[in-house]
């Protein structure tokens, strides 16, 4: 089975989320985002750093 992360932006301004350590996935790679949806080439890596536009969410998959 795949692993997700699912991260919400439920405020009026952008914010940086910091991803998962490493226990959790070495890398993570957007799926879909709500400000942008056919992007989709974005890998993050364990502990990495996301920053998601005001209102809006991010699907990433775990890529091992």
């Amino acid at each position: 089975d795949d692993s997700f992360l699912l991260v919400f932006n439920a405020s009026a301004e952008d914010t940086t989320f910091n991803l998962p350590s490493r226990r959790f996935g070495r890398q993570w790679r957007l799926v879909l985002q709500t400000l942008d949806p056919g992007a989709d080439s974005l890998t993050v890596p364990a502990r990495g750093r996301l920053m998601l536009a005001a209102r809006s969410l991010a699907l990433l998959r775990r890529a091992d």
